[in-house]
């Protein structure tokens, strides 16, 4: 697991609207950072975000990445201004602060409550039990605490468990009581080099991508949600679309069997369906203009 100069450049926006200083952090996986300390400088002097300049620039204890000058977790975190930073993980083969397996239904109580900011940079899609997962977090955080979630969507067949769909967590946590700050779509590809492309998402918003609409390149949710004193974490949602809509519309009586089977076969659908997918994805492409670079 990792954070690049993409996600840190999404973790910067976020500290510029609920300022990092002073704060407790719970980062869900040890987390190896691909970013120099001056090119840290580069992207936060970019934002005009003020760094904490670290007591000492600590350099990746692996040495595949400390031999390109990548600073450690650690480093990155004092230098976004946390007071303390702290790593959490099923195993500590990778050097995780806390040994916990996020699919045990509750928390150790000396972790109740005790962080301002919980951050999931992709690790819940490798935890199967998601409803515990999702508890656990809520409650590592205290009141008035945000956790930020940086989740993969499509095209990343067998990476976890989990390709997620942003109507999970926007449902989620409408259901107890979040408040959602930012729920965003992020579109990239395998080629590093090619800016990160994102666009907000509202409930519905990509209905008309829902059945083979996206196209070949790899999308992830930002979502960015706050604990209040009002909030809980068991509540199970019912998803917007069945519980807003379908559920209330009236029975459709579908075509027949062979009626399908004519009209797929027919040279002209085809070529309907080709020219709708093309139409498709350009419309998909002007919805993500905004680069994260």
């Amino acid at each position: 697991m990792g954070l690049r100069l993409e996600s840190i450049h999404l973790l910067l926006e976020q500290g510029k609207n609920f300022p990092f200083y002073k704060k407790k952090l719970l980062v869900l996986g040890k987390q190896d950072v691909y970013l120099t300390y001056p090119s840290l400088e580069k992207l936060a002097k970019k934002l005009s975000y003020s760094l904490q300049r670290p007591h000492l620039i600590e350099l990746s204890l692996k040495p595949h990445l400390k031999v390109q000058g990548f600073i450690s977790d650690k480093t990155l975190f004092q230098a976004l201004g946390f007071q303390s930073m702290q790593s959490l993980d099923a195993s500590l083969y990778e050097g995780a602060d806390l040994q916990f397996d996020l699919n045990q239904p509750t928390l150790p109580n000396k972790l109740k409550e005790e962080f301002d900011l919980v951050l999931d940079p992709g690790t819940l899609e490798h935890v199967f039990h998601l409803p515990h997962s999702l508890h656990n977090i809520f409650q590592a955080l205290k009141v008035g605490g945000r956790v930020i979630h940086i989740a993969p969507s499509s095209n990343h067949f067998d990476h976890g468990f989990y390709m997620f769909s942003p109507t999970l967590f926007a449902d989620y946590y409408k259901a107890n009581f979040c408040p959602i700050q930012a729920l965003k779509i992020i579109r990239y590809d395998s080629c590093s080099k090619k800016p990160w492309k994102i666009t907000p998402y509202t409930p519905e918003s990509f209905a008309p991508f829902s059945f083979g609409g996206l196209d070949d390149h790899m999308y992830a949710i930002l979502c960015v949600a706050t604990k209040t004193k009002d909030s809980t974490s068991l509540v199970i949602p019912q998803q917007h679309l069945f519980a807003g809509h379908l559920w209330n519309r009236p029975n459709v009586k579908a075509s027949s069997l062979l009626k399908q089977l004519i009209c797929r076969l027919s040279p002209l659908y085809r070529l309907v369906a080709r020219l709708r997918k093309k139409w498709m994805h350009v419309q998909l492409s002007c919805k993500f203009r905004t680069k994260i670079e």
